[in-house]
C-alpha cells in the first residue's frame, strides 16, 4: 500500500488506516472491533438463505451471519452459519445480489477454531471438508469451483468471470461434524479492484488462466469432464478429459498426459488438482488427460504415492490409446507430464517398461525427478531410475524446477534421452506469500505468462516436430 500510494508507513497509518484495517481483514487476520465494511465486497449487500440453520443453539447461527462482517467468536457470538445438525450434509448457503452481478472471486473463511479452542489435529471436525460453488446464469446453476479435501480456514478462488443473480455454497462433507458451518463469504469482481502488486488469487491479474473446473458433464470442447474406465465402473477410480476449445469431431490432435503431485498441506493430490497440462496448453489445440494413481484394492485413486503400481501403469497402458481413438487424440504426439509426486511418475510409472515408455514423444517434469533421491518405495534408487531413463533412447525431455536436476545426476548421463534444463523462479512469477498460491513449490505458474512459459511452449513445439520427422 505504501509503494501504490507513495507515501511512507507513518503517513500510511496517520491517513489511510481504515483502508489498511479492512486490507489486513481480507487477508484472514483479526482486528478487535474491527469488522469487514470492505466497498468492494458484493457480498455485503446480498440477501442471504439457506437449505436450513442451527434453531436450538444457544447463538445465533442465522444464514446472514456469513455477511454480518465477523470471523471470530471471540468478536461476536453470532458470527457464523451453522445448518441444522439434525439435517444431514450437503447443505447450501446462498447469497441473492437482486440484479445480474458480474464477479470472479469468492473468498471462503470456515471455523476451525468454533470456541476459541485449538482443534485436535490434523483437522478440526468443524472445517468444511467438500464444497461447490455455484453461480445461477440464465436460469440455471453453473458450477465455478468444487473442492474435495479442504483443511484450510481461509480460501481464495478465482473463475472465469460470471454474470449471475445468485451464489450459492454448498456443502457436502465436513471432518466430523454433523452441519455445515461458515464464518464468512465474500465476492468481489478484480479486475476492477486494481490493488497494485498484490495478488489475491491466482487468478486475479488480467491474462492469468483459470483451470476448468471438473465436472461430471459429458465431454465437450472447453470442457474438463471426469471419466471412468470400462474397466472400473462402479468404482470411485476415475481420470478426466479436457477437450480444447478449438476441438473439432474427425480432427486430430496432440495430447497431454499429466499425473499430479502428492497429497500435503497445499494440496489434495487428487485428478481434480492438476494444472499443469491446462497451463501448458492455455486450453488449446491439446486434448488434455489427467490419469490416476490407482489405490490398492482398485476401488479408488491414490493421492499419496502409487497406490498399486502395476495397476496404474496398466490403466494408462489400456486407456491412453482408447481415448486417443474416441476423441481424435494423435498417438504419436504425446507428451507425458507431472509436478512433484506426478514428475517423478513420468519415469517410475511412465517408462515402467518398454509397452509405456513408447507412448510419448516427450516428457515434462517440474519439481523432482526420478532418482534424484531416495524414496521409501521399492526402486526408487538411481540405478533403477536411469534403466527406466534408457527406455526413452535419446527422446526429448524437459526438466523444470526451481533448482532443476542437472548438476551431480543427469549430467553423466546426457545420452539416455535429450535434455533440457529450465530454472523457474515461481517466487518472482507470484507474490508468495500473500494470496491463494502459498508456495514455492507449485503447478500454477504456467498459468501466468512469462518468459519460463513461453520457453515451456516452445520445447513442446520442437519435441512434437522432432517426433513427427522419427515417423
Amino acid at each position: 500500500m505504501c509503494v501504490d500510494r507513495k507515501i511512507d508507513p507513518r503517513t500510511l497509518g496517520q491517513q489511510h488506516i481504515g483502508e489498511l484495517q479492512q486490507e489486513l481483514l481480507r487477508d484472514d487476520q483479526t482486528i478487535q472491533g474491527i469488522r469487514n465494511e470492505d466497498p468492494n465486497d458484493l457480498a455485503r449487500n446480498a440477501t442471504v438463505t439457506a437449505s436450513s440453520y442451527d434453531l436450538k443453539a444457544k447463538r445465533n447461527f442465522k444464514p446472514v451471519n456469513v455477511i454480518n462482517g465477523w470471523t471470530r467468536t471471540a468478536q461476536n457470538a453470532a458470527s457464523m452459519w451453522r445448518s441444522d445438525p439434525k439435517q444431514s450434509l450437503p447443505q447450501w448457503v446462498a447469497l441473492g445480489f437482486g440484479k445480474p452481478t458480474t464477479f470472479n472471486t469468492v473468498q471462503l473463511t470456515f471455523v476451525t477454531h468454533p470456541r476459541g479452542q485449538r482443534p485436535k489435529l490434523p483437522f478440526s471436525p468443524t472445517c468444511v471438508r467438500g464444497y461447490d460453488l455455484e453461480a445461477w446464469v440464465v436460469g440455471k446453476w453453473v458450477r465455478v469451483v468444487r473442492v474435495r479435501d479442504n483443511f484450510q480456514r481461509h480460501r481464495v478462488h478465482s473463475f472465469v468471470t460470471q454474470k449471475a443473480t445468485k451464489l450459492r455454497l454448498t456443502v457436502s462433507a465436513t471432518h466430523g461434524d454433523k452441519s455445515a458451518s461458515i464464518f464468512e463469504i465474500r465476492v468481489y469482481n478484480e479486475q476492477h479492484m486494481k490493488k497494485a502488486g498484490v495478488t489475491t488469487a491466482y487468478g486475479a491479474n488480467d491474462g492469468d488462466l483459470v483451470t476448468p473446473v471438473m465436472t461430471d458433464d459429458a465431454p465437450a470442447p472447453g470442457k474438463r469432464v471426469r471419466q471412468v474406465a470400462p474397466a472400473y465402473e462402479g468404482t470411485a477410480v476415475y481420470h478426466s478429459l479436457y477437450l480444447p476449445t478449438n476441438w473439432e469431431k474427425n480432427k486430430r490432435y496432440p495430447v497431454i498426459v499429466e499425473y499430479t503431485g502428492n497429497k500435503w498441506k497445499f494440496g489434495p493430490g487428487t485428478v481434480d488438482a492438476a494444472n499443469l497440462g491446462y497451463g501448458m496448453s492455455g486450453g488449446r489445440d491439446f486434448i488434455w488427460v489427467t490419469m490416476p494413481y490407482v489405490e490398492k484394492g482398485r476401488k479408488k485413486n491414490a493421492v499419496t504415492w502409487w497406490g498399486d503400481r502395476q495397476a496404474t501403469i496398466d490403466y494408462c497402458k489400456v486407456n491412453l490409446p482408447r481415448i486417443c481413438k474416441q476423441w481424435g487424440g494423435d498417438p504419436e504426439r504425446v507428451i507425458v507430464c507431472g509436478f512433484s509426486r506426478g514428475a517423478i511418475a513420468t519415469s517410475y510409472i511412465g517408462l515402467a517398461d518398454d509397452d509405456i515408455a513408447s507412448l510419448w514423444a516427450g516428457v515434462f517434469t517440474f519439481d523432482h525427478f526420478d532418482g534424484h533421491k531416495r524414496w521409501g518405495y521399492p526402486d526408487s534408487d538411481r540405478d533403477s531410475a536411469l534403466t527406466r531413463l534408457a527406455r526413452l533412447k535419446g527422446r526429448p525431455v524437459l526438466v523444470g524446477g526451481q533448482n532443476p536436476v542437472d548438476k551431480g545426476y543427469l549430467e553423466n548421463h546426457l545420452g539416455l534421452a535429450s535434455f533440457t534444463f529450465l530454472k523457474v523462479p515461481t517466487g518472482r512469477i507470484f507474490k508468495i506469500p500473500g494470496g491463494a498460491i502459498q508456495s514455492t513449490h507449485t503447478d500454477m505458474w504456467l498459468h501466468r505468462d512469462s518468459t519460463y512459459r513461453r520457453q515451456v511452449r516452445a520445447w513442446m513445439s520442437k519435441a512434437l516436430g522432432a517426433k513427427q520427422e522419427r515417423s
